[in-house]
This record gives C-alpha cells, structure tokens and sequence, in this order.
C-alpha cells in the first residue's frame, strides 16, 4: 500500500480502500485561470511562480486516490498554450505526478514509459533536483516489481540508495526509509541472504542512530515496522527460530499501543512477519507439522485481523505444506480456499500463481484435462496482458516476455509445461510435447535474465532443477539421438547453472596473473573508505555532511572499474568471456570426455559430452539411485566389507558406454560422495581406475578456465608442510601425531628439490608468506571437518593454529596444485546447485587450480605410500590426472591384500590436470625411440603398398 510518499511497496498488488470522492477544486480552476492571464501577459516570471500551486492541487487529488483526475488533469493541460512556457524543473514534476497516477492505477507499464521520458528528456533537472531523481529510481523500482522485473527492480533501487548516501543532506527520511524497505523485500525474494545481511546492518545503524528515543511521528512508526520485519527475517534466514518467535511477539505487543492512525500498518506488518516464519517452513525446511502448525495459526490471525490478502497468503502456506507431504488433496483444499478469500485483479500475480498451483495438484491426481484447462487459461491471460494482444502460446515471440524475469513467472511456465509432460505421458498427444518445448525455453530465458550470476538459492535451485527435467523429457522423448538438439539443450541448461565458483575462480586468476590485482586492490581500499563514509554520514545524518568526499571516492571507484574493464579486454583466456558448450567441446581431445550428471527432483540424467557429440541418457530414479549409491559410499569405507556385488550394479548404470581414456567427472547432488575409480566393470572385473583416467570438476564453466590457458611452467616448485602435535590440544579436541607425515613430506621434497617445511615451522603463518612462491603445496596434517557448520571446519597448522576453511575465501593463492593427504579434506555438507562445502571448493575460490583430496579417512600409511607413488609419476612429467591413476595402479599390485577401494580411491584430483614437470631424461630418450621405430614402420607400410 501506498502511504504519504506513494512509493512503499506492497505485496503482490494495491488493497483497494474506499476514498471520498474529491471534486476538482474551485482553486483549481482559478490557478488555470491566472495561469492563462500570465501567458497571455507574456510573464514568464509570475507563470513559473504560480504553477508550483498547480502541482499542490494534483498531489491533493493523490493523496485522496483521485488517480483519474489526476491523469486528465494534466491530459488537459499540456494542451495549454501557456504550458510551454513552463519551465523544464515544474514539468518534470507535473510529468512524474502523471506517472505516479498511472502506477497507482496499476498502469504500471504506462508509468515506466513516463519515468523513461523523464530520465531522458530532462536529465539535467534531475542532476539538480536530487530528492526527484531518488523519488524517480523508486518509483522506477516499485514498478518493475510490480511487473515481476525481479533483475531491474534491485538495481533501481540500488540507484536510489547510493544516491542518497552521497546526498544526505537533501534527502527525505521517508523516501531513505522506503527505499531500504524496499531493498530488503527485493532481496529476500531473491533469497540472497548475503544481501538481506547487509542491508540490514546497514539500515540498524540508521534506525539506532536517528531513533534512538520513539517520537510521535509517521517517520519513526514507518522505520520501527521496517526495522521489526527486518530482524523477524534476518533472524530466520540465520535459522535462529526462537529469536524470530521472540521478535513476532513483541511486534504483536507493540500493536496495542500504537496510534489509531499507525494501527492497520503495523497490523500488516505483523501478519507479514508469520509470511517470513511460514516462508522458511515451506523452502528451508523438511518439518511439515511445525510448518502446518505455524499456517493454522497465520491463517487464524489473519482471520482474527480480517485481512483478506493473508488469509490468501496463509491458505496457500497450507497448501504448499500438504503438497511436498504428497496429500494433494488437501493441498487443493486449501489452494481453492486461497483463491475464494480475496477479489484478485485480473493482473495479479498472485492469482496466476495459486491457479498454477492448483493445476499442479489437480495433474498429481491425475486429472490432466482440468490441469491443463486451468493452465492454458492463465498462460493465455498472461500473454494478452503482457504482449497487448491475443496470441497463441506457440506463436508468441519470448522476447516480448522478458520483463516478467521473476521466479513466480518462471515457476508458472515451467510448471505448466512439467503438467504438459504429464499428459503427454498418458496421451502421447503432439501438441503437448510442443507446447512444454515453448514454455521450457520460455522458462529458461527468463531464468537466464533475472538469475544474477551468483551462489544457487533454494529457489533458483528448485526452479533450475525443474527447467533440467523438463529438457530432458523433451529431448528423449521429441528429439532422440539428435546430436544437434542435445548440444542446444545443454548449451542452454549449463548457461542457467550456477557460475559462482568459476567467476570466483577467474577473478583470481585475473587479480594472481595481470595487472589487474593491484587494481582491484586499490578498488577493494575505496570501496572500504565508502562503507566507512557512507556509515559515518548515516550515524550523523544531516548534522555533518561528508557528500564531497563520497562524491570523489564514487568518481574514482567509477574510473578504476572502466580501467579494470577495459584491461580484461586483453586478457580473454583468463576470462570466461567467450565460454559455450560448443567452445568446450573444442578443446576436448579424441580420447577424452566430460561426463557431466544431473539429478532433477524426480530422475537421474547424464549427459556423455566429446569433441563432436553430445550423448544423453536417462539413468533412473533419484531416489532408488541414491539408495544404491549410498549404501556403496558406506560400504566403502570399511575395508572388510565387499562391495562388487553392488559396486558392479553402479558400474553398468552409471558408466555404461563411457570409452574415453581421459574422463572429467562433473557429478551432482549425492554423487559427489562417489568415487568413481572404485566401480567394478562386471565384464572384466577390474576397477574404473584401470580402464580411465579420471579428474573431477564442479562444473563446465570451471572445466573451460581450466583447460582454456594450459600450463607452461613445468619447473613449478615445490613446498610441504608437515607439523608436529605431540598430543597438541584444540577446541576441546586432542590431536596425536600423524607418524608417517614427516617421513612423506620429506621424501616428496627430495624428488622435487623442494622446500619442506617442518615441526613447528608448519605454522599457519608461513604457509600464508610462502603460498605465493610456491606452485605446489603438499599439506600433511590433522583436518577437523563439521558437516553442519562449514565455517568452523578447519586444517591445523603448528602450534594449534587452525585455518579456517572460510579464511580461504577471502585468500588469492595462484598455486598449480594444493595436495591435502589430510582425512575428509574433500568432504563438507551438500548445498544442492553449488555441490559440496569442502575444503578443495574453498582452495578453488582462492585461485588454486588443482587439489587433491581425500573423501574419508584413510590409514597414514597407505596415505605416505600412495602420496609418495603419485609424485614419483608427476615427477616422470605425466599428467596429474594420469599421475594419480598409475599411483593408484601400482598401489594395488603392490598391496594385494589392500585391493579394496577403502585403502585408494577416496584420493580424488579435482580441476586442472596438466602436467607440472618435463618428462625425465628417460623417459624422453624412450618416447624419442618410439616416435623413431612408429615413422620407420609407417615409412615400411606406404612403401609397401606403393609396390
């Protein structure tokens, strides 16, 4: 709803509120009057003067919600002769009163072009007029999100705030209120709690500052509801529950004693709360009865409170809660009780939404024909409202329907065409597969639109995984075999995919190897001096002025990022610029394959990827997969237990048809916790390390870094750190010795000509001075791993110094290779679309370009005896991947009793895997008299047949 400043924004849609009619007023007519007279006199001056009153009058008609006569009052006059005399500062403010009304309206597309005009006809007023120029980008905001612009509505506002940051001193409070209200929603709709954490500590220091003591004023009421919402939400999103219940319950106390005038927003606002609790019972959570608890009580507030749009709300809380517990029909029940509790709009969102929601239902019950009766009526609908005109959904064009770039929009067509799939399945009927084809495409570009290159959230993730499914239906069931279509397909599906750790990983590859590291350097400094600045002006508010220095730090933080911009022009190869599937495959080799797998909500996939072909195969259902896969991964680590019988049964469905000698391995979801290299070949019985050689990678952006700039240096030196614990106590936690590390951290360095670095000179502080010199870094020491707090896991240096797995993310180490024959160093908890927390995933984001790492604790005698094999093959110049292989292969023939996969394949090389040394003296005199006696029999055979 819209109070006073016309911008704050509301959920889904305006709740229309009885208004007074208001006749236009006689002093109206009397300023239009003088007005005329002025002109007709030729006194510009007085006309300028006057017209101020005119603009009062249209934003009187506002506040009484006489949009109309707002719209035709200013219609009628620019049509005034004298209005071209007005000066360009009063029309721009006449002009952004007609968009206002246009908005409030819900003209909302009509409002945009207005604000569109402005920004481009009179950028020089807005230059001046701040105050209007911040109104402008929340207005701009407002409207986008009431569009479901979800990309375009965070930056306007983002504009707006940096704005009046750097112009304190003539902002209004109220619009500085809104604008972070409207921020923090935006954020939270987008599930970026990095966001949602700094907008609020951003906006606590304002509150604690400006309202330290209550005030009987609209300000201070309208920040106090922002400021509650916001620690109700902050509080859940850092799932401490009992604090977000404790802060709800304050914020229903407060309701009793607010002003009667204050009441029904804080009332809204308080019902908004228990959306936020409710919201993380229904995305973050697998508790269905607290989550139907909290929606029973929402739903008897909102009852309580008689507010219709939260009975919506609640209602569909509910229904979402009976889904995912699988009781469709009460998920139906609730979702009709949803639609039934308010007059929707014909535009709203939210209408949309709960009609797709109950066709969802209605084809999990197996009733196709009025799912997809529901279903094409929305679709239709929303077609005409956004393109103007009626089209068919196979004829429209998906680029008159960017704009609806929001994960609502998305999840309506993607989940119209998974209901299509479902009918295609009992029908076979064509129409539908077509139908599904368009709106997956539709789907997936506005995904590509809104998604904003960063760490997956729930939602982003569930809506990616859906966009997968759907694909891959159509592909197999409409496209079989067709290597053109498959190419497409995940050429699409992988630019959706979550690039977070290869733009991390490029940006310090960018800062460890050009010029551009000392610049984002100073860029890192400026930006600290703004945040300073920006909190010190905040704390002070209009008291001091720091608008100057904000000013210069902006003009240098803008010349710095066009400087770093323009230097990455020159340098592509480290970039992911001109990355594509089609640009990967090129640099696959004949005897060389990606495997990459994908696990949707429903079905396992893989999709078999070499130089000039895309295979894809459907492997089964998740669940019935996981089950065999986790039983295996336990299994394995316990070394009397077998594990052929089942380790064979992976092998054919997993691996079947997989020929390629050189084989990158991008797992997902559960399958990161495979080791490959252990599944038998039930033909020959031997293990997949016999047959391939194997890196692992997080995804194919990273693998396209990897392989796009190959390793030149093959004289990379070499450092190990190896402490001593002596029974060293950490955490409550007693750490012994590891006995064989000395002697493995030693030996590696003698082949290399290394530095080791020893006893207490393992420290945390050298392996942070010396990381930079050093191309590999072997680390043999105690790791402490904690599944459900990935910041508290961490590696342990000498003299019990921990470093922090999170410490890394904000480390640059250009090394080649990091080895960590340290337990569990490749394990971490799941996050489902980044992969898992490990401590190899936090070495990549430093810039590392290989690890090697273990996926359970391994014996430290096999650990030295395999560590020891794999460097003795790097050191013959072999391939890293190639290295562990062999390293892995002579380990079994050497230890036949300690065949089994427990004692080997746990060590796993994850990214790069070039070669690090010039192949030995031998081995080169070898492959010289190879290459000799090879040309010697082609020369043989030509002259042969010649003859």
């Amino acid at each position: 709803m819209r109070i006073l400043t016309a911008c704050l924004f509301i959920l889904f849609i305006l709740n229309g509120i009885a208004q007074q009619k208001v006749e236009t007023s006689i002093s109206e007519k009397s300023i239009i009057d003088q007005l005329n007279l002025y002109s007709q006199r030729n006194d510009l001056k007085s006309l300028n003067q006057l017209f101020p009153k005119y603009i009062e009058q249209l934003q009187k008609l506002y506040d009484h919600g006489e949009y109309e006569a707002v719209k035709s009052s200013y219609l009628s006059i620019v049509e005034k002769p004298f209005y071209e005399s007005v000066s360009d500062s009063l029309k721009a403010n006449t002009l952004m009163a007609y968009g206002l009304a246009l908005s409030a309206n819900q003209q909302y597309q009509e409002s945009l072009d207005i604000y569109e005009v402005i920004t481009q006809k009179y950028q020089s007023v807005l230059n001046r007029n701040i105050p209007l120029q911040v109104r402008l980008y929340i207005e701009f905001s407002f409207n986008y999100s009431s569009m479901g612009n979800q990309k375009k509505d965070i930056i306007s506002v983002e504009k707006a705030i940096d704005l009046m940051e750097s112009n304190f001193d003539k902002i209004k409070v109220m619009d500085y209120i809104a604008a972070y209200n409207n921020l923090f929603y935006y954020y939270g709709e987008y599930e970026d709690n990095v966001g949602i954490n700094k907008t609020f500590q951003k906006f606590n220091t304002f509150y604690q500052s400006q309202f330290q003591k209550p005030t009987n004023t609209k300000e201070y009421y309208y920040a106090k509801r922002v400021y509650r919402k916001m620690q109700v939400n902050v509080a859940t999103v850092n799932e401490d529950l009992v604090l977000a219940n404790k802060i709800l319950q304050q914020i229903k106390n407060e309701i009793q004693f607010s002003p009667s005038n204050e009441r029904p927003a804080d009332i809204n606002y308080y019902l908004s709360c228990i959306t936020l609790l409710c919201d993380y019972y229904n995305y973050y959570s697998d508790n269905h009865i607290e989550g139907i608890r909290l929606g029973k009580m929402y739903l008897a507030e909102a009852i309580k409170y008689k507010d219709p749009f939260s009975m919506v709300l609640a209602h569909s809380k509910l229904a979402n809660q009976y889904r995912e517990m699988k009781e469709y029909e009460k998920a139906l029940y609730h979702v009709n009780a949803s639609l039934s509790a308010y007059d929707f709009p014909p535009t709203s969102m939210s209408k949309f939404g709960l009609e797709t929601m109950k066709a969802m239902n209605l084809s999990s019950l197996s009733i196709h024909d009025s799912a997809i009766g529901i279903m094409e009526k929305n679709i239709n609908a929303l077609i005409e409202i956004h393109t103007g005109k009626k089209t068919t959904l196979l004829q429209v064009d998906e680029q008159k329907l960017l704009d609806l770039n929001n994960n609502r929009y998305v999840n309506i067509f993607i989940s119209s065409a998974l209901i299509y799939n479902e009918a295609f399945k009992q029908t076979r009927q064509q129409s539908y597969i077509q139908k599904s084809e368009k709106l997956t495409k539709l789907a997936s570009l506005l995904f590509n639109e809104f998604y904003r290159k960063g760490a997956f959230t729930p939602t982003l993730n569930n809506l990616h995984k859906k966009i997968v499914e759907s694909y891959f239906f159509i592909a197999l069931e409409k496209y079989k075999n067709n290597s053109a279509f498959a190419i497409e397909m995940i050429s699409t599906i992988e630019a959706n995919a979550s690039v977070h750790l290869a733009k991390e990983f490029e940006q310090k590859l960018l800062q460890s190897n050009t010029p551009i590291g000392l610049l984002n350097n100073d860029l890192n400094v400026l930006q600290q001096q703004k945040t300073f600045w920006v909190s010190e002006q905040v704390k002070n508010g209009k008291q001091k002025n720091y608008a100057e220095k904000l000013k210069a730090i902006d003009a240098r933080l803008n010349a710095l990022n066009k400087q770093i911009q323009s230097l990455k022009k020159g340098f592509v190869d480290l970039t992911l610029k001109d990355y594509s599937i089609a640009n990967a495959m090129k640099l696959l080799n004949k005897d060389e394959a990606i495997l990459k797998y994908y696990i949707t909500h429903e079905h396992v996939y893989k999709a078999y990827i070499t130089h000039d072909n895309i295979k894809i195969t459907l492997l089964g259902k998740k669940i019935a997969i996981e089950q065999q896969v986790n039983q295996f991964v336990k299994a394995l680590k316990k070394p009397n237990n077998q594990v052929d019988t089942t380790g064979k049964a992976l092998f054919q469905l997993l691996l079947n048809d997989v020929s390629a000698k050189n084989l990158t391995i991008i797992p997902d979801n559960y399958l990161n916790y495979l080791p490959f290299e252990s599944l038998q070949n039930p033909q020959s019985n031997d293990y997949f390390i016999m047959q391939a050689n194997i890196t692992y990678n997080a995804s194919i952006a990273l693998w396209y870094l990897h392989n796009k700039q190959k390793q030149t240096n093959t004289s990379v030196k070499l450092a190990t750190f190896a402490p001593t614990y002596n029974n060293t106590v950490y955490n409550n936690t007693q750490f012994a010795n590891l006995p064989y590390a000395t002697t493995e951290a030693t030996s590696i360095v003698h082949l290399f000509d290394g530095k080791a670095f020893i006893g207490q000179q393992a420290s945390k502080t050298n392996f942070l001075v010396q990381n930079k010199s050093y191309g590999i870094l072997h680390c043999s020491m105690h790791s402490v791993l904690y599944d459900n707090d990935f910041n508290q896991s961490y590696l342990l240096f000498a003299n019990a110094q921990p470093m922090y797995f999170n410490e890394l993310y904000t480390k640059a180490i250009p090394a080649e290779m990091v080895v960590l024959s340290a337990c569990n160093t490749g394990a971490g908890k799941l996050v489902e679309g980044e992969g898992i927390m490990s401590l190899s995933r936090a070495f990549t984001y430093a810039g590392v370009k290989s690890t090697v790492v273990s996926l359970w604790q391994v014996p430290d005698k096999e650990t030295s005896e395999i560590m020891l094999l794999f460097y003795e093959q790097l050191k013959k110049g072999l391939s890293k991947h190639v290295a562990l292989a062999n390293a892995k292969q002579h380990f079994i023939k050497m230890n036949p009793l300690k065949s089994h996969p427990y004692f080997w394949s746990g060590f796993i090389l994850i990214g790069n895997n070039d070669q690090i040394a010039d192949a030995t003296p031998w081995v080169k005199y070898a492959g010289f008299v190879i290459a000799i006696l090879l040309l010697s029999v082609f020369i043989f055979l030509k002259r042969k047949r010649a003859n």
